[in-house]
């Protein structure tokens, strides 16, 4: 770590720590805790690094859930986006692991910006429901280790837990707001929405 991201980090740490209405419970494996979180089925905002361009989630400002879960698109919906049911939600996934999930019909699988829309294989739409669109579609955004670090961590320990290389993948924010900025965005998310918890490094905050 930087002096730069020092100081950063104690900056976050102190805003986090001093603000109410919220729970902050600091975590020795943050990542293993991440995924314990989402295996219950919570909701659960990751805030990491610097804030993201563009109109997709890149894991730096993102809301992630199960993607095995039949009723987690639904509980996204009425909880936290409140958007229009007919809208899919996306799946971030291993690059790696892409070509066994989705048809690229001989292409390369590459998809770092959320920005192709894939077929599902048919073999493998019943294991992830949450991310399937009603044609057999998936907007899939890939992740590789090199480029996006913890956020690549996070989902090769989700794979060696549950089989699936994969989360649901959205814009960390709701209808009518942009995409969080700061940490302060994302602790007003997280009480003014039905978000279960806000993950900020080595923290995780949950409301009071």
């Amino acid at each position: 770590m930087h002096v730069g991201e020092s100081i950063l980090h104690k900056s976050w740490a102190s805003s986090i720590d001093e603000a109410t209405d919220i729970r902050v419970a600091p975590s020795t494996s943050v990542i293993s805790d991440t995924i314990d979180l989402l295996g219950d089925g919570k909701m659960v905002g990751w805030f990491d690094g610097g804030s993201e361009l563009g109109p997709r989630a890149l894991g730096q400002r993102s809301i992630l859930c199960d993607p095995r879960r039949s009723d987690a698109k639904e509980i996204l919906n009425r909880r936290v986006k409140m958007r229009e049911a007919f809208r899919p939600f996306g799946p971030a996934i291993l690059l790696e692991e892409a070509g066994n999930w989705f048809e690229f019909d001989h292409t390369m699988p590459d998809s770092p910006f959320m920005l192709r829309v894939c077929k599902v294989k048919a073999d493998r739409r019943n294991e992830v429901p949450a991310i399937v669109h009603v044609d057999g579609t998936g907007r899939l955004r890939t992740v590789t280790r090199e480029a996006n670090g913890r956020f690549s961590e996070l989902l090769r320990r989700f794979y060696e837990e549950t089989g699936v290389p994969m989360l649901l993948n959205t814009s960390f924010n709701v209808m009518g707001q942009p995409t969080v900025e700061t940490l302060a965005d994302a602790i007003a998310c997280l009480l003014n929405s039905g978000l279960d918890c806000c993950v900020f490094e080595d923290r995780i905050v949950f409301k009071e």
